[in-house]
């Protein structure tokens, strides 16, 4: 199928951002969402071999998916891309189209699956994060302030506590949200909604700590921090729905 055409992107944009590696992210998932109004682009991340998680706004009013595992480029032919074509999702029943609450979202994989060096599934966070802890959004986004990456990139960025993040925005940051920020130039500044932050564990092991929702209104020049929805939070929430 690739390459793609790009539609409207839902994705949050990763500015000064580097490039990654195959297989540094194999648990990212490229997702072209088919709505009645166009198609959209997100960003996931593969859970279980069934299931991707990514943003509500991304699966809210989804007629079908096309998603693309394995590769970290969205136009070049790579032996290790998987595309599966999808139509079952579920949104939050809470998601909030106008305040983002509850912005999060799982798109069911029926086709069969493997995994591999460049597809694994990613854990599940969940215990609460704790601030000044090192993380990394990861995703198709732009790397600078105009145009789209066809590759995939990534940020090392660093949480802050919530009331932190509310001194910075003039918002109010509820649970449900976790705050990062990067250097003076870095960061989620516009749109890959539904991309994976991760963090590692006590053990060393990568976990799936947020799904980006909220980016800077005012541009990641002002070090404003980028607000993803807290994983842990929902782990109940997602377990419910993946048992069904």
């Amino acid at each position: 199928k690739p390459p793609f055409f790009l539609g409207k992107n839902f994705g949050l944009r990763i500015i000064g951002g580097n490039i990654a590696s195959d297989g540094q992210f194999p648990w990212d998932v490229a997702i072209y969402v088919y709505k009645s109004d166009g198609m959209f682009f997100c960003g996931g991340a593969l859970i279980y071999l069934k299931w991707v998680l990514t943003a509500g706004r991304c699966v809210d009013g989804a007629d079908s998916f096309t998603l693309s595992l394995g590769s970290n480029s969205l136009v070049n032919v790579d032996s290790h891309r998987i595309i599966v074509e999808a139509a079952y999702s579920v949104v939050h029943p809470d998601y909030n189209s106008i305040t983002q609450e509850n912005d999060i979202g799982l798109i069911r994989i029926d086709t069969p699956i493997e995994t591999s060096a460049y597809i694994q599934t990613i854990p599940l966070a969940k215990d609460a994060l704790e601030s000044d802890l090192p993380v990394t959004i990861s995703g198709w986004g732009s790397t600078n302030a105009g145009g789209f990456s066809y590759d995939l990139s990534y940020l090392d960025l660093t949480t802050i506590s919530n009331i932190e993040c509310t001194s910075k925005t003039g918002e109010s940051i509820s649970d449900q949200l976790v705050c990062a920020v990067g250097s003076n130039s870095q960061g989620t500044c516009t749109g890959d909604g539904g991309s994976p932050l991760v963090a590692r564990d006590n053990a060393g092991t990568t976990i799936h700590v947020g799904v980006a929702s909220w980016a800077s209104a005012s541009g990641c020049q002002t070090r404003q921090p980028s607000r993803y929805i807290r994983t842990a939070k929902f782990n109940d929430w997602i377990q419910s729905v993946i048992k069904e």
